[in-house]
């Protein structure tokens, strides 16, 4: 009989310390390597932090179940081999297979994965397809090699299946991470490398290889889970955290983690590219010629007629990079623009001296009569309308990568800023009878209304956020900009203006 009360009472005992374990576990235990954007450390001021999308998306999710995570640095291989003998609790940023699902059990996902292929220019040529299949198939009559993360799955079958096939061993090469896929693709011994595509884009921005590596989209998407190792974390766990997940993904605060983790890089990517090296060297230009054309109002001197140049070409931007702490200004970052303001300030010079009547009737000319009556000088126009469109994108960038929050509020501040303030510090120099920003037709409006719907554009867009998607928002808001400023002084459209109320 007692031995029966004891044995009673020990599977009580036990049964209740289950129970408490599963109910306490308040710190679990999760590996990162180095994996940006989604997670990699950055160190200020000699300390090191680790940060990224999917550690901030966890942290957030771990601390809705009342619980902690702790990580310490792994390679993904043995991540998983430490959840399956139940060493380490659970990991992240993980796509499901049979083969994972009998040691681990995967969370409802918590976002989506992209993959790409990425590969010197010269190569770009040699592959032309239409689906996976073809993909593979033209990879293997070129003799392609491939690196690939060992222990990764890619988001399609049939890729996984081609890496593990023993017939195209020769053609794979197997890497710790994708810094090391790059590294054998720089060096020429592989011909290309498979990386979630905004991982690869981060990397080709950082390393400054956007001439020489460039994205071969493969178009297929996969969701990413959280894997839990069943020997360490029980299933009630694993609800918790579905639970936490379902309430929390298209929040406003989700959406906000990932806009401000993955948009910043393929912005930057964008960036990066000729097409808006080319905008913006076109609203360096603008702005720059925009000053001239007042110098040539006031028969100013020629440093004058530099400062009216520089003033709106840099004045915003080294306004906006001070604001932000961020040393050295770009000014002296890309002195190349420097050079170009200082060319057509003095090429301006030269052609007033030589040949200034000529050039002058010609441009009056092709001014229409009625626009010739008014004060504001049709090119001016133009050309400030440039400098604005550029800049108004320039400014929602800084503040997407200064990651200020929120960045719906301060996007279009700092567009206003980064676009406005040279000019308005100019027309001050320049003792003008107004200052274009504040007179006339709307102007700097349009930068704060077209800069909020481009930060808008973006963050409704950030779940699925891609370099097309960037590049259209980009093209939307230069051309809604100019065209805006335009048109308002086409068809002489005053701005709001504040009523007298002391006249009679």
């Amino acid at each position: 009989m007692v031995k029966h009360i004891f044995l009673f009472f020990l599977i009580i005992f036990s049964y209740s310390n289950t129970v408490s374990a599963e109910k306490e576990k308040p710190v679990l235990t999760n590996g990162w390597y180095q994996w940006s954007p989604y997670q990699y450390s950055v160190e200020n001021e000699g300390l090191k932090t680790l940060t990224g999308l999917d550690v901030a998306l966890v942290r957030k999710l771990t601390e809705k179940t009342g619980r902690e995570v702790k990580y310490s640095p792994v390679s993904w291989k043995e991540h998983q081999d430490q959840l399956r003998d139940g060493t380490r609790d659970f990991a992240a940023g993980a796509t499901y297979t049979d083969a994972r699902a009998k040691f681990v059990y995967f969370s409802e996902p918590y976002r989506f994965e992209e993959n790409s292929m990425f590969t010197d220019w010269d190569n770009v040529g040699t592959l032309e397809f239409n689906n996976i299949s073809e993909f593979l198939q033209q990879i293997r009559e070129n003799n392609f090699k491939l690196a690939v993360i060992d222990g990764y799955i890619y988001a399609d079958p049939g890729l996984n299946d081609f890496i593990k096939d023993p017939v195209n061993a020769d053609l794979i090469t197997k890497t710790g991470d994708d810094h090391e896929s790059m590294k054998l693709l720089m060096k020429g011994e592989v011909s290309g490398f498979l990386a979630d595509k905004t991982v690869g884009a981060n990397m080709i921005w950082k390393t400054k290889m956007g001439q020489e590596i460039t994205e071969v989209p493969l178009n297929i998407k996969v969701p990413i889970h959280l894997m839990f190792s069943k020997k360490a974390v029980p299933f009630s766990v694993v609800e918790e955290f579905n639970k936490a997940i379902k309430s929390y993904v298209g929040s406003n605060e989700y959406n906000t983690i990932v806009t401000e983790y993955l948009a910043p890089v393929m912005f930057l990517k964008t960036v990066d590219s000729p097409w808006f090296r080319i905008v913006e060297t076109i609203g360096t230009i603008a702005f720059a010629l925009s000053g001239v054309m007042i110098a040539f109002q006031q028969r100013a001197t020629l440093l004058a007629a530099f400062l009216f140049s520089f003033l709106p070409s840099f004045g915003g931007g080294i306004v906006r990079d001070v604001l932000f702490g961020i040393t050295p200004v770009y000014i002296l970052r890309a002195p190349i623009y420097f050079l170009i303001v200082a060319g057509i300030v003095v090429g301006s010079y030269l052609i007033s001296h030589y040949a200034g009547n000529k050039v002058s009737k010609f441009f009056d000319a092709l001014i229409p009569a009625k626009l010739k009556k008014r004060k504001e000088n049709f090119y001016l126009v133009l050309t400030d309308s440039m400098g604005l469109a550029a800049f108004t994108v320039s400014g929602v960038f800084v503040t997407l990568v200064a990651k200020v929050e929120p960045f719906w509020l301060w996007a279009p501040f700092f567009a206003l800023l980064t676009s406005v303030a040279g000019g308005i510090i100019r027309d001050i120099l320049a003792r003008r009878d107004k200052i274009v920003a504040f007179s006339g037709a709307p102007y700097g409006e349009w930068a704060i209304i077209w800069g909020f719907a481009f930060s808008m554009y973006l963050y409704f867009n950030a779940i699925n956020i891609s370099q097309e998607i960037v590049a259209q928002g980009i093209i939307v808001t230069i051309l809604g900009v100019f065209f805006s400023r335009v048109i308002v002084y086409l068809l002489n459209i005053n701005n709001l203006t504040f009523k007298d109320i002391h006249k009679k």
